[in-house]
């Protein structure tokens, strides 16, 4: 009579398939996880510039000291860079510059570096009977949704 010790080949192949099976999923799920968490920090990032910058500008907008802007000019403007001034009827002036290859926002003295692949979008800064609009919009490509920046300031 012959004694049957260890396990075929046929079975050690079969359990070493599923092993990898399950293996190749776990690695699947890691993968996600982490292109999740990292979508997470990019849009955490990107919300605290946002909220930064607004604030910077909200804050001189309404700030009574300034009154109301008087002349919105672009005075730089090249392919990727472009700086507008803000003239308040009170004489201060700000200055609002975007690089698009630098991807950095700055405003007056305080400069923002956004996310690497963050894309600024079409900026506009509009003076309309005393009402000022900004927006600019910055979009990530792997994330849906804008965040950007918009503010408004009305003489009423």
């Amino acid at each position: 009579m012959k004694k049957k010790n260890g396990f075929t080949i046929v079975e050690v192949i079969v359990a070493f398939a599923l092993t990898m099976i399950v293996v190749l999923f776990l690695f699947q799920i890691i993968i996600m996880l982490k292109n999740v968490y990292n979508n997470n920090v990019v849009a955490s990032d990107l919300v605290v510039k946002q909220s930064n910058i607004s604030y910077m500008i909200n804050s001189d907008l309404l700030r009574g000291q300034l009154n109301f802007p008087t002349s919105v000019s672009q005075n730089v403007n090249t392919t990727n860079y472009k700086c507008y001034t803000i003239s308040f009827a009170t004489g201060f002036t700000r200055e609002l510059c975007y690089d698009t290859s630098e991807n950095t926002i700055s405003y007056n003295d305080y400069e923002f570096k956004l996310v690497d692949k963050s894309v600024i979008g079409s900026v506009s800064v509009n003076l309309d009977g005393g009402n000022l609009f900004i927006n600019i919009p910055i979009t990530y490509p792997d994330l849906d949704g804008n965040y950007g920046i918009k503010a408004a300031v009305t003489k009423n």
